[in-house]
């Protein structure tokens, strides 16, 4: 039998034939078992294992960071005016890219390059089927380009197999470029992760977000230094019977950093995806 918690469908009932093939299945829908029973959120909460809901409520106030791992539903999600379900990327900070997240079972938020001091600043982390992250600014005092967003998969749920460097979520964006005065580039915005949920019914109510925005990039430090890049959107999927939202479900790029003195603006980051799949 197909274990209860698979990550690529399930069977309730079934059990192998001679031949192998699973018969008597009475669902396929990969909704997961419900062991971990109803859940209701209301206050911040960082996943640590991918969880088997039957029900999902994110109240007013709560919220769910997945931290690379999976939601699952044997019934309903509901996101709630004021309830969050995000793996935003995090914000630079001064001369400082936003940092990276640990990795659950999915792709990861990657980090922004570091703003330059009289120099070149230094390129965003990008995964390797990422778009790359963008450059910092020249020592011109030109503004670090945006963190590109995650390419497109072609498989209906993405994993990272332990070790692997192959990371599909958005690039970090680049450092900002100091200039020669001396001056020091914001840092860029790391990229946003992945959100995925699966439920027979998805409900997002007005004032409810599912989100993996890229960070911002951070304003030049000081004597032209540039602006940092936003980080690139990540990947929200959503494997539903039926959707209804009211609210915001989105994947956007961070804001570009501006430019300190004659320091030129960072550049957005591109978004990401939102990909719903009906099942």
């Amino acid at each position: 039998m197909i274990p209860k918690h698979s990550h690529t469908t399930e069977a309730q009932g079934g059990v192998l034939n001679a031949q192998g093939a699973i018969v008597g299945v009475q669902d396929l829908s990969g909704f997961g078992d419900g062991s971990d029973l109803a859940g209701v959120i209301s206050a911040p909460t960082v996943l640590t294992r991918s969880m088997f809901w039957t029900t999902l409520v994110v109240q007013s106030g709560g919220s769910i960071d997945p931290a690379g791992f999976e939601i699952f539903a044997r019934e309903s999600v509901v996101v709630e005016n004021g309830g969050v379900i995000a793996s935003d990327g995090a914000n630079a900070v001064g001369a400082t890219g936003g940092v990276t997240v640990a990795n659950g079972e999915l792709d990861g938020r990657q980090a922004g390059g570091d703003g330059g001091a009289n120099a070149v600043g230094s390129v965003g982390v990008a995964g390797a089927q990422g778009g790359a992250g963008g450059a910092g600014g020249a020592a011109t005092a030109a503004g670090g380009a945006g963190g590109a967003a995650g390419d497109a998969s072609t498989s209906q749920v993405r994993f990272r197999s332990p070790g692997a460097t192959v990371i599909e979520t958005g690039a970090g964006g680049g450092g900002g470029g100091g200039d020669a005065t001396p001056g020091t580039g914001g840092g860029g915005g790391a990229s946003g992760g992945e959100v995925s949920i699966h439920a027979p019914v998805i409900r997002v109510d007005t004032g409810g977000q599912i989100s993996a925005d890229g960070g911002d990039g951070a304003d030049g430090v000081a004597n032209n230094g540039g602006g940092g890049g936003g980080g690139g959107g990540g990947k929200v999927r959503l494997n539903f019977g039926t959707l209804t939202n009211n609210g915001t479900i989105q994947a956007l790029g961070g804001a570009a950093g501006a430019g300190a003195g004659t320091g030129l603006v960072g550049t957005v980051g591109d978004p990401g995806i939102v990909e719903q799949v009906q099942a």
